[in-house]
C-alpha cells in the first residue's frame, strides 16, 4: 500500500462557489490599505460593510465599494447574499506616480506617490 504523493505548491480545489471583484490603482499606500483590510478578512459581508461604513479612513471607501461589487457579482451568479463571507483580500504594490522634488542649491529629486 503506497501513500499518495502530496503536492504542496498547488492550491487546493474548493468545492464552494466564489464571487470576486478586482480594483486596480487605488491612490493610497499599502500600509494604510492593509490596516483597513485586516478588519474585514474572514467576516460576513454585511458585518464587513457595516464596519467599513463606520471607518473614517479614506481607504475604507475603496474596500467598501469593492465588497459591494463582489456582493452584486455573487447575486448575479445565483448565490445567497445573506450567507456570503469575505474569504480573502489581497493587496499588492502597483506603480508609483513620479513627481519632481526641488531641493536646495539647485538640486532635484524624485518624489514617489504610491498606488496600491
Amino acid at each position: 500500500s503506497e501513500k499518495p504523493v502530496e503536492i504542496r505548491n498547488k492550491a487546493q480545489h474548493h468545492s464552494h462557489q466564489r464571487a470576486r471583484a478586482i480594483v486596480w490603482n487605488v491612490k493610497t499606500s499599502m500600509k494604510k490599505l492593509n490596516l483597513v483590510c485586516k478588519l474585514v478578512r474572514k467576516a460576513h459581508v454585511d458585518a464587513a460593510l457595516l464596519q467599513l461604513s463606520l471607518q473614517p479612513r479614506k481607504p475604507a471607501r475603496f474596500v467598501r465599494k469593492l465588497i459591494h461589487e463582489a456582493k452584486f457579482n455573487a447575486a448575479v451568479q445565483g448565490m445567497d447574499p445573506e450567507r456570503l463571507l469575505v474569504d480573502e483580500v489581497r493587496i499588492g504594490r502597483a506603480s508609483y506616480l513620479k513627481r519632481l522634488e526641488i531641493k536646495a542649491r539647485g538640486k532635484t529629486g524624485v518624489r514617489r506617490k504610491p498606488y496600491c
